[in-house]
């Protein structure tokens, strides 16, 4: 008993993250609590967990003294967390019928115009030292992902199904992430894969630029003067901010910058500053100037690509549409006004699986999913599962701990696994940390 009491001394709430309490009550490991004044809680239904703003979980129902409540959960570390976060004068919170803290440092109450007291129940002092432990490893290591010293053949495995779901979750974040510079996103579907492919384009380096300058220009343009690419490659060089270079103008970027003041003024575009544009540590194919060029050869042949996108059922279908020609001048330059040896400007194999699997496919999900189509989600998810792996340092990180790496499907989950799970320390909303948890138990 002593041992227990050592590690309940040494375990401080400050160790403690609201997703362990999250935890323990959708695994249903709290039944039948009581609460802090002495009261049964019998717990009907949990209800469901909440991801918004409110209550942590909503619909659930528990009966108090022979009492049934129905409505929401609140959970804390601290109960004064309550009035920390002003909850007290918050009226979504007065639909909470129980309080579940870690601590119970202080009663608190429904707000500041009730004298009722909230129902709460302490879980501090009934949670088995070995989960707790178990959550402490998980939470304060410091390998590359927080589970690294747990992982087996068992559990890669069973994270291996978890990738489809990962990848799902992972295009859904891009859109609501994408999407809230456009509205109306039902009704501008093309300005919406137009951003994709452009941010896509840009890559790691450029990519925050490309979406800005994609964000920036309606897609209804591009489509308008795509019957002449010279325009188009104007508008895009010159909103982009990158013909006022007055050293390295030639004739050819006179002439985009002579044809984009005339745009400019018809059109009353804003040009971006060339400060957002990174050349360092670039080698020169993947110049911001180059992939500019390729990018206005490409949205020139294709003024329909959502319907193109979307009929593409294999991936060949998609590949040809990255069969096009950018400007003759791109043959001999990387930036303007400094000419080099004659070189291939056209879109390399990499670049298009990389645009396919950052852009198109996520799209074709996302499509699926406004329109309620599953067959095109399904199909997204397919074509991501048939194009090769990625290689890069973190795929390499997770080969070298046994994570099944296959096909795109793979990497792509495991790149957002490690960037928004394991970075964020979220083990608990990961399969592999709720089952290193499962074998830990509750008094």
């Amino acid at each position: 008993m002593r041992v227990l009491e050592f590690f309940y001394e040494k375990f401080t709430p400050a160790m403690i993250k609201e997703d362990l309490l999250y935890y323990l009550w959708q695994t249903k490991r709290i039944q039948n609590p009581k609460t802090t004044d002495g009261r049964l809680v019998e717990i009907l239904e949990y209800g469901y967990r909440n991801e918004g703003s409110g209550p942590d979980f909503h619909n659930s129902k528990i009966k108090i003294d022979g009492v049934i409540w129905a409505g929401n959960v609140e959970m804390h570390v601290y109960s004064s967390d309550w009035q920390k976060h002003n909850h007290q004068i918050d009226t979504a919170y007065q639909s909470v019928i129980l309080h579940v803290v870690y601590e119970n440092d202080k009663e608190v109450k429904f707000s500041t115009q009730q004298d009722l007291q909230i129902p709460t129940i302490e879980v501090k002092s009934w949670i088995d030292p070995t989960l707790l432990h178990t959550y402490e490893s998980l939470q304060n290591n410091t390998t590359w992902i927080p589970c690294a010293n747990h992982l087996n053949a068992a559990l890669t495995e069973r994270l291996s199904l978890s990738y489809p779901a990962l990848v799902a979750q992972k295009w859904q974040l891009k859109m609501a992430t994408m999407s809230q510079s456009i509205q109306n996103v039902n009704e501008n579907l093309e300005q919406l894969l137009f951003t994709f492919i452009a941010r896509a384009f840009g890559g790691p380096t450029n990519g925050d630029a490309f979406e800005r300058l994609a964000s920036n220009l309606p897609y209804q343009i591009i489509q308008k003067n795509s019957f002449d690419p010279f325009r188009v490659e104007s508008i895009l060089f010159g909103n982009a901010g990158l013909l006022h270079d007055a050293a390295n103008l030639d004739e050819y970027s006179l002439s985009l910058l002579k044809e984009y003041k005339i745009q400019k003024v018809k059109y009353q575009f804003t040009e971006m500053d060339p400060v957002f544009w990174k050349f360092g540590k670039l080698l020169p194919a993947g110049f911001p100037t180059i992939r500019l060029g390729q990018m206005s050869a490409f949205f020139v042949k294709h003024t329909n690509l959502v319907s193109k996108v979307i009929h593409a059922e294999k991936l060949p279908d998609l590949a040809s549409l990255f069969e096009v020609e950018p400007n003759e001048y791109w043959k001999t330059h990387y930036v303007f006004g400094k000419s080099v040896g004659v070189k291939n400007a056209k879109i390399t194999a990499d670049l298009r699986e990389r645009i396919i699997i950052n852009a198109i496919l996520p799209f074709i999900f996302l499509y699926g999913n406004l329109q309620g189509e599953e067959a095109l989600k399904d199909r997204a998810i397919e074509l991501l599962d048939a194009m090769p792996t990625e290689k890069n340092m973190v795929i390499q990180s997770w080969r070298k701990l046994g994570a099944p790496v296959r096909t795109a499907l793979d990497s792509q989950a495991l790149l957002f696994l490690k960037k928004d799970y394991c970075s964020k320390l979220k083990c608990l909303s990961c399969s592999v940390g709720t089952r290193l948890l499962t074998h830990s138990k509750t008094n």
